[in-house]
């Protein structure tokens, strides 16, 4: 539709990596974590390919 944005969200301080790793998403400061909207679209087109 158009719009950017991102999503913002607390991780579990074990998974901060593997969010990193696999959603690439951005470690902000303490558990606060974040997926802007070039990785949200990478993530889009992985799951949702049709």
């Amino acid at each position: 539709m158009g719009y950017d944005g991102f999503i913002a969200f607390d991780a579990k301080t074990a998974l901060i990596k593997h969010y990193q790793d696999t959603l690439h998403a951005t470690h902000f400061r303490g558990l606060r974590m974040f997926i802007e909207t070039n990785a949200a679209l990478r993530l889009i087109k992985q799951y949702f390919k049709s």
